[in-house]
């Protein structure tokens, strides 16, 4: 996400700054003519005085699995609270928050009660915001589409959690940065939350089919119950690193990720781009 908005952000005429981490690679970044800053969301002092001059932040940060120095509590919650203190402290005028389409105060997963609560932060710091929570993201580089793709090229049976009865409904990167694109310069966006999906929901077993489809690959499919994907789960995030599934991944998976999409197209000039022909440009 945030390589194809730094991008697009360019192409439209902005000029960009970047917070990066201390030894991160900046070569992509300097190919781009972007600004680097170093600092870390979690270091409050880090952040004093690089937002000097800035017109707007779009904060972007977050993790789909938690590690000993990163839990979604510090990095969703504690590290957004950070950057949102230091735009208001600096004086930026506008902050435009990616936070995640199911977050609410009740959500099964830990991943979107602390989105939620960054969102709760933000609407109460007198910060002129925007929020997007956006479905699954597809495009170039994602970690959606690709490791599931990976999945249907070397397993011999396509696994599907449960009976697959959850749908998801992907949204393009392309149409994902349009948004947030047109957001920084367009007023009637501030004070809103706005939830991004594709022009189709999709339950998951359609959507391997698609990528199955595009990548030529004919093979069976076959169901296991969330009940016996738990103890999986449990596994692999307490002794694989990186965890292939994590039990916060499954609660999401297992309450889909679909919504109205009416406030998005009536704000935003998008194409909604279809997971079929999105994946063209990258499979």
């Amino acid at each position: 996400m945030g390589g194809h908005l730094v991008q697009k952000l360019g192409q439209s005429g902005h000029r960009v700054r970047c917070l990066v981490r201390e030894n991160s690679n900046t070569e992509a970044l300097q190919k781009l003519r972007v600004e680097t800053m170093p600092g870390d969301i979690l270091e409050p002092e880090s952040l004093r005085g690089i937002l000097k001059g800035v017109d707007c932040v779009i904060h972007l940060v977050g993790i789909i699995y938690e590690r000993a120095h990163a839990s979604f509590e510090s990095v969703h919650y504690w590290g957004a609270k950070n950057v949102m203190d230091a735009a208001k402290d600096q004086g930026v005028p506008r902050f435009i928050h990616m936070s995640a389409l199911g977050s609410s105060p009740g959500a099964k997963s830990q991943y979107h009660r602390t989105k939620w609560k960054a969102e709760e932060y933000l609407r109460g710091s007198g910060l002129r915001f925007t929020i997007f929570r956006p479905s699954v993201i597809f495009g170039p580089r994602d970690g959606f589409v690709n490791q599931v793709a990976d999945v249907v090229r070397k397993a011999p049976l396509i696994p599907i959690p449960g009976r697959g009865e959850f749908q998801l409904q992907p949204v393009s990167v392309h149409d994902v940065t349009d948004c947030f694109t047109q957001a920084v310069t367009k007023d009637s966006t501030i004070g809103q939350a706005y939830e991004l999906g594709g022009p189709q929901q999709l339950a998951y077993p359609d959507i391997v089919d698609l990528i199955a489809d595009r990548l030529g690959v004919r093979k069976r499919k076959f169901f296991i119950p969330f009940d016996l994907m738990y103890p999986a789960a449990w596994f692999a995030q307490t002794f694989l690193s990186p965890p292939p599934l994590t039990l916060d991944q499954l609660k999401m998976m297992k309450a889909g990720s679909v919504c109205d999409t009416t406030d998005m197209t009536v704000a935003f000039d998008v194409k909604m781009i279809t997971l079929r022909e999105g994946l063209k440009e990258y499979l």
